[in-house]
């Protein structure tokens, strides 16, 4: 972010909104609601603000065509 360089984020295991990169929340790939429900059985409102996920499985909550999808959104963007 500090070399203008959009940073992605890959959110499963901690809520990117406490945690995400600075300003640029729109290259996050958000799988923590889902993972949230997988693995706590609750939805990010029932849980305590910075609640993590302490799942082994939670990371694969996140698709790769999601990530490549990011990936070419960001691309896209860069060379507007």
């Amino acid at each position: 972010n500090a070399l203008d360089v959009p940073p992605i984020g890959l959110f499963a295991t901690s809520n990117p909104d406490r945690t995400g990169p600075y300003c640029l929340r729109k290259w996050v790939v958000n799988c923590y609601p889902h993972a949230v429900k997988e693995a706590l059985g609750k939805t990010i409102e029932e849980v305590p603000w910075g609640k993590r996920v302490r799942h082994a499985d939670a990371i694969n909550t996140i698709t790769v065509e999601q990530v490549e999808t990011m990936v070419a959104d960001v691309l896209a963007q860069k060379h507007r």
